[in-house]
């Protein structure tokens, strides 16, 4: 896959349908992976959070979301692909899951709001599978404790 660094940050160049490729593979691979979708707040935050730099620079994929990002990388002649906001790419991803049999599990939003989105995700895509869903208290990111609580509840839904 072709990435370029722009702007500090490894990006991946690529179409919805490239990155859909990308995440498929991983899935048929049972490789774990997150995706990352860089807009201009996540620029900002990357100049001086260190974990959110060590977080990006694990990511599986990196898809550009915010269009003052693609319009400077046009202006400097590295243009790419596409913009891949993080909800369409969400939205392809949980349709490729209904039509591939594959399990969602839906990771946030304030309590009750995940298993909602699960609920309306499967009368959309009626051969959604539910692998579960958790929404943690708020500050949780601060929480060492919670944190691990996620990836439990996380990888024990896999």
């Amino acid at each position: 896959m072709d990435r370029i660094t722009f702007m500090g940050i490894r990006m991946d160049n690529v179409t919805l349908d490239e990155a859909m490729a990308r995440v498929q593979a991983c899935v048929e691979a049972r490789k774990k992976m997150y995706v990352v979708t860089p807009n201009v707040d996540h620029v900002v935050k990357l100049q001086h959070d260190e974990r959110f730099r060590e977080a990006y620079a694990k990511a599986g994929l990196v898809t550009v979301d915010g269009t003052p990002i693609i319009k400077v990388a046009q202006w400097y002649g590295m243009p790419f692909k596409a913009k891949i906001p993080g909800p369409e790419l969400a939205e392809a991803a949980v349709r490729t899951a209904a039509e591939h049999g594959y399990s969602v599990f839906i990771l946030g939003a304030a309590p009750g709001v995940a298993d909602q989105a699960i609920r309306k995700l499967k009368a959309k895509y009626p051969g959604l599978r539910d692998a579960g869903s958790y929404s943690p208290p708020r500050g949780f990111e601060n929480n060492e404790e919670e944190r691990r609580r996620i990836i439990q509840v996380v990888n024990d839904a896999a």
